[in-house]
């Protein structure tokens, strides 16, 4: 059994780099629009869509490398698959990044470098900016895909996709329930409470701080609403960032006391809880908490821990009633239920 885990790796690019990766990145963009606009929406398998289009979009697109053109049918198929579950079409590729597939792309441990094939030439010595964590899961380990993603600060970064074996999960006698909150994050079933009492003032604080500038960016002189869309450009992404960081966090401390203790997780399920809360709850400010209430991505944080340290995990059926408010005597109560319980 294995995972894969995604490692974000920043570029340092010089001006000339930089250009080639925005040509890259603008090229693969070409060739995605070009083929949804001239393939059959109903077709979503990349081979299928290889063989109908493939020499056509290499004449559209000269300037693109070979295997960058077979990387962009997979990200057509890949987005028209998501389209057709969510119902509805692929309008646009916007030239924010591009998938490559393992020719295209070569990671050196010796010198922490990576060559990457690009609009204009291959670049063969681009230096990585890495942490320890991105070194200790990239050491001894072939990647089998990546993206080049370029974001709205100019940073460009590859974002690498690694297999990572995971040990067989051992059935365990003992469980340790965890309850989510919106104020205390987690309650286990020890008792043991995990508050981040900075998580609903910096939520506040951004929020009184969005809807003043977007008040200020409608109305007022044009030096000031130029000003305000410049600060709300600058302030985008810190607030999901924050709560990222918050659910690593709290998602390490959860499997690390499951591990440590030798139990299974089990976990609400807490499926359509803002539509229901949303009914309710009559205050804008309470429907803003409980819409950036970030539930799913911290169950997701605690999945992949899990998996990794070898710790399972099952899903248990939520308390209608008290769903979001994490209190000891609820969590308590989480435990297996026989048939209710169900594997994550």
């Amino acid at each position: 059994m294995a995972i894969f885990l995604t490692i974000s790796c920043k570029l340092q690019l010089d001006l000339a780099q930089h250009q080639k990766v925005e040509n890259t990145l603008a090229a693969f963009s070409i060739a995605c629009t070009y083929i949804n606009e001239q393939v059959d929406p109903a077709v979503r398998n990349k081979l299928k869509l290889q063989s109908l289009i493939y020499h056509d979009v290499r004449k559209h697109v000269p300037e693109l490398p070979a295997d960058l053109v077979v990387a962009v049918m997979g990200r057509v198929a890949e987005s028209r698959k998501s389209a057709h579950e969510r119902k509805c079409r692929v309008r646009r590729f916007r030239p924010t990044s591009a998938s490559i597939n393992t020719k295209a792309f070569r990671i050196r441990e010796a010198d922490w470098t990576v060559s990457i094939n690009l609009v204009g030439g291959r670049e063969k010595t681009i230096p990585l900016v890495l942490g320890e964590y991105q070194r200790e899961q990239l050491r001894g380990r072939k990647p089998v895909s990546a993206v080049l993603v370029c974001r709205s600060d100019g940073g460009v970064y590859l974002q690498v996709q690694v297999e990572y074996p995971v040990p067989e999960v051992v059935p365990r006698g003992q469980v340790l329930g965890v309850a989510l909150g919106m104020d205390t994050i987690v309650v286990m079933s020890t008792g043991e409470e995990i508050v981040r009492e900075e998580v609903g003032s910096v939520r506040s604080r951004y929020q009184r701080v969005r809807s003043s500038l977007q008040k200020k960016a409608s109305k007022g002189t044009r030096t000031t609403r130029r000003n305000c869309r410049r600060v709300l450009k600058r302030l985008s992404g810190r607030e999901r960032r924050f709560a990222t960081w918050v659910n690593h966090t709290v998602s390490k401390q959860v499997v690390t006391k499951a591990k440590d203790i030798g139990a299974a997780i089990a976990l609400e399920d807490l499926t359509g809880v803002r539509e229901r809360k949303n009914k309710r709850v009559k205050v804008q400010t309470e429907r803003a908490h409980i819409n950036t209430w970030a539930f799913h991505q911290l169950r997701s944080f605690i999945e992949y821990k899990a998996a990794v340290c070898g710790v399972g995990v099952v899903v248990v059926p939520s308390d209608k009633k008290t769903e979001g408010t994490a209190d000891s005597r609820k969590a308590v109560k989480i435990k297996f239920r026989g048939a209710a319980c169900k594997p994550a």
